[in-house]
């Protein structure tokens, strides 16, 4: 049996035989015990507390809903996050929110629209600012150096432009707007059995490590999912999704969540039955982990990733991870 707790004693109640007094120890273990549960209890709530302050919200606003104390779905996501390296594992920020209404602030004034409708040129400039400027794995292909930026834009333009119709004809990716057609948020999808091929050799220097990351990803996910007898015959792969990045913080979780929805909506609509996802953003990982309840998440560490000649692909990586996630659809 594996214990609960373990508890630390001076030393062991003796009976005159020189045996422990099991009497003794058992209620003395108790009072420890308890004494020791009372601390950690008192612990998380100092944590919870803190927690509150590191995201704006005041401690004597703790009688309110989540939003009436100045919350937001932004700091939702942050929230709960905090809550979690605290010793809270059970919250979700659904939980917190009571539903996912506290992403829905916007919804009436976004749309959605067939990619075909959408202008390249504007699209491309969504994902190539977003992904350069606010990605947390984009960063290790140019290490933020203001020449390498220029150049995997460059090469990530490029990249975008040879499969751009292929996307367009497969039906299943759009684009988000506002009510006055403002292009705000791009979601490219195909069907992973029947998508394009796309060989290392021939990708941009800088775009190669990031593919070869996020398909060893995704291979190994399918792998579990295969060995647990549950891998779907038709799966839809969310290639990416993207926000504007000038978008309003306040705007950009909703219409993060507005695209990560439309994606399950689409691909039940066309009948796939899972949706496969590389999530790079923290926002997009807890938006399907705990607000869209993928049933597969396995987490990616970039520094102990390698390529087929057993190279370190970002040997200069730190923490940054990707999420590769898969939705059974029933």
């Amino acid at each position: 049996a594996v214990p609960t707790r373990c508890i630390t004693v001076a030393k062991f109640p003796l009976i005159i035989s020189v045996k422990i007094d099991r009497q003794k120890l058992s209620s003395s273990l108790d009072v420890i015990g308890e004494t020791q549960v009372e601390q950690e209890e008192a612990g998380k709530d100092r944590g919870f507390f803190r927690v509150l302050n590191e995201i704006g919200i005041p401690r004597a606003h703790i009688d309110r809903s989540f939003f009436a104390a100045g919350g937001s779905s932004l700091n939702a996501l942050l929230f709960v996050a905090k809550l979690h390296q605290i010793g809270f594992n059970d919250l979700t920020v659904e939980q917190n929110g009571q539903s996912c209404d506290l992403f829905s602030e916007h919804n009436s004034e976004l749309q959605i629209i067939p990619l075909e409708q959408v202008d390249a040129d504007e699209a491309r400039g969504i994902v190539i600012e977003s992904f350069a400027n606010l990605g947390e794995i984009d960063v290790l292909a140019h290490r933020n150096c203001p020449e390498l930026k220029v150049e995997y834009k460059h090469q990530t333009s490029a990249v975008f432009d040879s499969f751009w119709q292929d996307f367009v004809k497969g039906g299943l990716s759009f684009g988000v707007v506002m009510n006055d057609r403002r292009l705000v948020g791009i979601s490219l999808s195909s069907d992973l059995m029947n998508e394009p091929s796309m060989e290392v050799a021939t990708l941009p220097p800088l775009v190669a490590p990031l593919f070869v990351m996020t398909v060893a990803g995704e291979n190994k996910l399918l792998e579990q999912v295969r060995s647990s007898n549950v891998l779907p015959q038709s799966i839809m792969h969310n290639y990416l999704s993207a926000v504007k990045p000038d978008v309003p913080s306040e705007w950009r979780v909703s219409i993060m969540y507005f695209i990560e929805r439309h994606v399950l909506e689409t691909a039940s609509a066309k009948q796939f039955q899972a949706v496969l996802a590389a999530n790079a953003s923290s926002v997009t990982r807890q938006i399907c982990e705990y607000v869209l309840k993928y049933d597969f998440n396995l987490v990616i560490h970039a520094n102990q990733q390698y390529d087929l000649a057993d190279t370190l692909l970002f040997p200069h990586a730190l923490d940054q991870i990707m999420t590769i996630s898969m939705k059974l659809l029933t």
